[in-house]
């Protein structure tokens, strides 16, 4: 599967924060997520599975490997389209080796640490390339430039408060103030902040839960739908379900439902 460089789809991700051996403790400190299993509405009202990620680890704690899945309406069932492989530096993910399970085609997402142990280049190598290059400026701003071997590319802009990503900003490549977003969080943790890696497309979240965002859109392009509302249910500090809402970006009529389940080691 490719990754074009879409850069509207990051403000609807749930965002991580590029960190140092500080900010990421050992994966056998903390409570260890095992799956997500993420839900669609259907035109009913219903919900119907999507798609799955599974996660196993070392006997130390530390992720070694996630299965991705997919659901099959017609045969009920999940297939795995592909497995992720992590390779280590000390505590650091210096490589995720992605094998598909009906080619076997492979692709490798490699990572550069700067000397504060921050990530500062991620490489993923497939059929397009893509080389996301990150700077840090003073006062907790992070700078993405993401450039792909097709010729697209775009800058994205973070300003974290905490551990929280709480602004973000997209220049495209027409060199355009494409979106800006703010976000709100709460207390909670982020169940993905426990897999202690940061992915290319930031999605694996900042320290805490998302409970709000406002976006804006200054350019044609921009999502059909977009969330209006955060909910989650917690067990002992943790969730294990979250629900996305979402309304139409031009009539803010409602548009959907979407779900998350959380499963974690007992």
């Amino acid at each position: 599967m490719k990754h074009p460089l879409l850069y509207l789809t990051l403000s609807l991700l749930f965002l991580t924060r590029c960190s140092s051996d500080d900010d990421h403790q050992a994966a056998g400190n903390n409570p260890r997520l095992l799956s997500v299993v993420m839900s669609m509405q259907r035109s009913d009202g219903t919900l119907r599975p999507g798609y799955s990620r599974t996660f196993f680890y070392s006997s130390s704690g530390r992720l070694e490997r996630e299965e991705y899945a997919s659901y099959e309406i017609e045969e009920e069932k999940f297939y795995v389209l592909w497995t992720d492989a992590f390779t280590y530096a000390g505590n650091k993910v210096t490589q995720i080796d992605r094998t598909r399970t009906e080619t076997g085609s492979m692709s490798t997402t490699n990572y550069t640490y700067d000397t504060k142990g921050r990530v500062s280049a991620i490489h993923l190598d497939e059929d397009i390339d893509t080389d996301v290059t990150i700077t840090y400026e003073a006062g907790d701003t992070i700078n993405a430039l993401y450039q792909s071997s097709n010729g697209r590319w775009f800058k994205y802009r973070m300003s974290m408060s905490g551990d929280n990503i709480v602004y973000s900003k997209t220049i495209d490549d027409s060199n355009r103030f494409a979106n800006e977003t703010y976000y709100e969080f709460d207390d909670n943790v982020n169940p993905y902040s426990l897999l202690g890696f940061t992915d290319m497309f930031f999605e694996s979240v900042s320290k805490n839960n998302k409970i709000r965002q406002s976006s804006s859109y200054y350019t044609p392009a921009k999502p059909t739908s977009v969330p209006y509302s955060h909910e989650y249910t917690y067990l002992n500090g943790l969730p294990v379900k979250q629900t996305i809402r979402y309304k139409s970006s031009n009539t803010g009529e409602h548009t959907g439902v979407a779900q998350w389940e959380f499963e974690y080691e007992e």
